[in-house]
């Protein structure tokens, strides 16, 4: 595994991101992802970035995409916050060169 570098495109991967639009099936198989209907605020090392797609792709799988934002190399914060519930305390990613 290798750091992520500034204008990259990242997916990250989570559980408990809500609601999507349209609104997923209970007991149903995702077919095709479903966006996001909640508002998503995103922010790498304090920075804000937008989500190029942020929503369902699987039963339960969430996947955003997302530009890695021009910071120094390093482990930098990120908080995902949705709805107003905000991500646990800790996660990180590691800029390089």
């Amino acid at each position: 595994m290798r750091a992520a570098r500034p204008g990259e495109f990242l997916a990250i991967y989570g559980t408990g991101f809500g609601p999507t639009s349209p609104i997923a099936a209970d007991g149903v198989l995702v077919q095709a992802p479903l966006r996001l209907s909640t508002a998503l605020e995103i922010t790498i090392g304090g920075v804000a970035v937008t989500a190029d797609f942020a929503g369902l792709v699987g039963s339960g799988l969430y996947q955003i995409n997302l530009r890695v934002p021009q910071l120094p190399a390093g482990d930098h914060d990120i908080t995902l916050n949705v709805g107003g519930s905000r991500s646990q305390v800790g996660l990180k990613l590691t800029i390089g060169p």
